[in-house]
């Protein structure tokens, strides 16, 4: 599914992504649990694209980028450790 598309835009309704986690959080300055409820409910519109907005959009294939490199790090870190550990 690509992203952006009218049906990526619907699933993202019914799931939490990672514009979401600050929210959950409760460390984003831009909105609160109750309001991310609301939103995934359809009880409000969705604000009105800004600089913020656009500029995350702008970022988000760099972003993409460098989360894809984490789990493989990640993963070799912890066999290592494991390895280390059991030897």
């Amino acid at each position: 599914m690509e992203q952006g598309t009218p049906e990526w835009l619907e699933m993202r309704k019914n799931y939490l992504g990672a514009s979401d986690a600050p929210i959950v959080m409760k460390v984003s300055p831009w909105s609160t649990p109750f309001q991310l409820w609301r939103k995934k409910l359809g009880l409000v519109e969705d604000e009105p694209e800004n600089d913020n907005i656009r500029y995350g959009k702008a970022m988000e294939p760099i972003a993409r980028k460098a989360y894809e490199n984490i789990p493989i790090i990640w993963l070799r870190l912890r066999l290592f450790c494991t390895q280390r550990k059991n030897s």
